[in-house]
């Protein structure tokens, strides 16, 4: 009877833990630096400053919501600036690269002041990014995004 203790407790605890699954590396472009463009007609810009290699992916192994083992991808963080209601916004963006369907994509996340932000760009190439986004609350942006490199200034 006492060896069945051990066993149940490590069944236990091995019954919260998930292995999400991992893939290929990804090899991303360099994106940093600045975007100006529209989202669903609202002029948008995306500053990114900061290009790193591991942002966490969603693959990997968890216990709950903690990450164990592997699960990095690259991403950035930076800031988003729009407006909304008359009035302009500024949020800090987390971004993580990922294969879509055999293509490069990346995704950001904001946490906007009105509610959760994302920007799904599926199209990436050295001076232009174009994709999707949403806004979890009504007034917010919605709809295509395009983004460019604005000229460099002399």
């Amino acid at each position: 009877m006492t060896a069945i203790r051990p066993v149940a407790l490590a069944g236990l605890l091995l019954a919260g833990c998930t292995v999400a699954p991992t893939a290929p590396p990804i090899i991303v472009p360099n994106v940093g630096g600045m975007w100006a463009g529209t989202w669903g007609g609202t002029p948008v810009t995306l500053l990114i400053t900061d290009q790193r290699d591991d942002a966490p992916s969603g693959a990997g192994v968890y216990v709950g919501s903690w990450l164990l083992l592997g699960g990095q991808t690259p991403g950035l963080s930076g800031v988003m600036s729009y407006t909304t209601r008359g009035d302009h916004v500024s949020v800090n963006v987390h971004g993580r690269f990922a294969t879509l369907a055999g293509r490069l994509a990346l995704i950001v996340d904001s946490a906007a002041p009105d509610g959760a932000q994302q920007l799904l760009l599926t199209s990436i190439e050295p001076d232009q990014m174009v994709g999707s986004g949403t806004s979890k609350f009504s007034w917010g942006p919605q709809g295509p995004v395009e983004l460019k490199r604005p000229p460099a200034t002399r």
